[in-house]
């Protein structure tokens, strides 16, 4: 079953590494990409449990995964998150950051949707409800038991017809799905439920969620309640959200390597592949793991170019350790997030896009933030990367003039039309946030 052999890729994928000599380095926040001479050379990171400082020489670097930038807006629920439980750090976008920062072109930032969306009531981080982490048991249902989603079962990888039928029940699931939002707009009262998992999708599922951020505050209260998974039927709740969607970092070809030489993307990182993207992402990945390594074969080991890089985190650190009048990190968050949910995913005009540009540089001239310990550290390093992802996104929104898919622009008639296929990245050159317009990449 293919939800089995997901549960354990990770260990195998883990041990052969192991067994080909790769050093595995874990509970690292990496916070900025080494260059020289117009390549990417390594990365500098700060431990998320110790105060040690971590310097990566390479021959190439792989990017993949930072997750989708849903932390650029609040929560979906009435809840304040930060009470109820911890934003997950991998949404807000420090990958792209980080490819930017290093002088790779990010793409479709301009691309933030307000959509209506559905969670559980104190929880908005679900992990692909009903689908996801829950898969192949997570149904929908109404108040009177009636099912809204099916269940799903694993089909056999030996069967010859295996795509063909994935396709349909895929296709079939995601009808199904369109139905949840338009039942809430009703009033209709849905449920999330597991009743009809088996013990061993039970457990993985369990597994599961104490590896998913947030979800591991539902599974310890279930325990402690000693409630049985299957037992529960969760509310389901109606929301909206703002999320930047399809974005990524642009790669010039084939081999995923980006306008950046020996720095690769793949994953969640490419354009388009987002979370819920599983499949893309592992055949793409290995496509990029086996472009990168024969590019190390015909690349010398560079040189350490880290010392400044290690000596202006060393400042920074002491400087958010040091402040005594320093805002905490959820502050400089929600603060950003008030700011951009007053002009993200509604029609742009350049007036209105120029004012933003002009809030969120006094806005981040003025952050001020503070720590007491290690985990705040790193939230507020997390806030950091926030805020100059936010720059990224109205660079992007104002730099495209027409009207695309759920881009609007309401005085696109004062500037010429864009031509069809035209991505528009955004990238730090030189200090400051530069845009340019890219074709679709060779294949």
């Amino acid at each position: 079953m293919l939800a089995e052999l997901c549960n354990f890729l990770k260990r195998v994928l883990t041990d052969k590494a192991l067994e080909l000599g790769a050093v595995i380095v874990n509970r690292v926040h990496v916070r900025e990409l080494l260059t020289d001479g117009g390549a990417v050379t390594g990365a500098v990171g700060l431990g998320t449990r110790e105060p040690v400082i971590t310097v990566v020489t390479a021959k190439t670097t792989v990017l993949a995964t930072s997750g989708r930038a849903t932390r650029l807006t609040g929560s979906v629920t009435a809840f304040d998150k930060f009470e109820w439980y911890s934003a997950p750090s991998a949404a807000n976008g420090s990958g792209k950051v980080l490819a930017a920062r290093a002088g790779a072109e990010v793409v479709n930032l301009e691309f933030v949707a307000l959509a209506d969306s559905y969670n559980l009531h104190n929880y908005s981080f679900s992990v692909g409800l009903p689908s996801g982490s829950w898969w192949p048991a997570g149904r929908i249902v109404d108040e009177d038991g009636n099912v809204v989603v099916r269940r799903n079962r694993d089909l056999p990888l030996d069967d010859p017809d295996y795509k063909a039928k994935y396709h349909l029940l895929v296709e079939d699931y995601q009808r199904q799905r369109a139905t949840i939002v338009p039942l809430l707009k009703q009033g209709k009262s849905l449920y999330f439920d597991l009743l009809e998992a088996t013990d061993e999708e039970r457990e993985r599922i369990l597994w599961a969620l104490g590896h998913e951020g947030k979800t591991g505050v539902l599974k310890h209260h279930l325990e402690k309640r000693n409630i049985d998974l299957r037992t529960a039927r969760f509310p389901l709740r109606l929301g909206q959200r703002r999320d930047a969607l399809g974005n990524g970092i642009w790669v010039k070809d084939a081999t995923t390597e980006t306008s950046v030489r020996n720095l690769y993307a793949t994953g969640n990182e490419l354009p388009g592949t987002g979370i819920g993207g599983g499949g893309e992402a592992l055949v793409i990945g290995f496509a990029t793991g086996e472009q990168a390594a024969a590019r190390a074969k015909e690349t010398e080991l560079p040189k350490d170019v880290s010392a400044l890089c290690v000596a202006e985190l060393k400042k920074q650190v002491a400087e958010i350790f040091g402040s005594e009048n320093g805002d905490e990190w959820q502050s400089g968050e929600r603060a950003l997030q008030v700011l951009l949910e007053s002009y993200l995913g509604k029609p742009y005009t350049e007036n209105a896009l120029k004012q933003l540009g002009l809030l969120l540089h006094r806005l981040s001239a003025d952050l001020k933030l503070r720590a007491d310990n290690l985990h705040q550290l790193n939230r507020v390093l997390e806030v950091i990367d926030l805020y100059r992802l936010a720059e990224l996104v109205a660079v992007a929104a104002r730099e495209r003039k027409s009207s695309l898919g759920l881009f609007r622009r309401s005085d696109e008639a004062d500037y010429p039309r864009e031509e069809e296929g035209t991505f528009i990245g955004v990238s730090w050159k030189n200090g400051a946030v530069k845009a340019s317009r890219l074709s679709n990449p060779t294949t």
